[in-house]
């Protein structure tokens, strides 16, 4: 299953290097996000915005495993 980014550009007729000109940033970094690289923030808004879409759209954010809850330590007392 292609990257949501891979059809997006697809679509749009672009190649890795057209797209990333229009965002400011090289061909093989659009290759290592449609690769499931998660860009800085900056870039991943104005490559959603390039096509209209929200950025979680291109990059969800994984769940992450829940917390693990550390019990209090006790200090040993002085004998």
């Amino acid at each position: 299953m292609a990257h949501p980014l891979t059809e997006l550009r697809f679509d749009a007729g672009l190649s890795p290097e057209e797209l990333g000109a229009e965002v400011s940033v090289s061909g093989r970094s659009i290759r290592r996000y449609e690769d499931g690289t998660r860009p800085k923030p900056q870039v991943a808004k104005a490559i959603a915005d390039r096509f209209g879409v929200s950025p979680l759209e291109l990059w969800p954010i994984k769940d992450d495993p829940p917390p693990v809850e550390v019990g209090r330590v006790r200090k040993k007392e002085a004998a």
